[in-house]
């Protein structure tokens, strides 16, 4: 299922914000996203009406609630949730360590701070001239850190 645009630019935002965190403090930012939404479906005011540890079923979820809940989550995320989500992670904080465990996987964080430095050393090589004396070098350095990613990956 394709994302529209604004679910791409918010499940980015929510990449930046989790990455360089520790796994407690990706935990509650997700706990806050699963709370916020868990409140917008259920028609409470806040997120704090919101009981992390109670269940899904408990706090009068149905199955078109779980299902809108999956929706906005997924749209939020960019994951391809399954439907029975509130069934298999039962409660908000269960489901905001899933949600963890599905976006940031092994590395996904140390990749997140790696793409955010080289699309810095993208904009910062925009704005040289292109005929600058640095530019050799620039390009040598580039072509060995390539050449070091490609050796990287080529290992078994």
């Amino acid at each position: 299922m394709e994302q529209p645009p604004a679910a791409e630019a918010s499940a980015t935002t929510l990449l930046e914000r989790l990455a360089g965190r520790t796994e407690d403090e990706q935990d509650e930012i997700l706990l806050e996203l699963v709370r916020s939404q868990v409140a917008m479906v259920l028609g409470h005011p806040d997120a704090t009406m919101v009981d992390p540890h109670r269940g899904f079923v408990d706090l009068g979820f149905d199955s078109v609630a779980a299902v809108k809940l999956r929706n906005q989550l997924a749209g939020a995320t960019r994951l391809d949730l399954p439907a029975s989500l509130t069934f298999d992670h039962p409660t908000a904080v269960d489901l905001a360590r899933h949600l963890r465990a599905e976006m940031l996987p092994d590395d996904a964080a140390a990749a997140i701070l790696v793409l955010e430095e080289l699309n810095k050393l993208d904009d910062s090589i925009l704005v040289l001239d292109p005929a600058s004396a640095a530019r050799v070098r620039i390009s040598t350095l580039l072509e060995d850190l390539a050449a070091k990613w490609v050796e990287r990956t080529d290992r078994p």
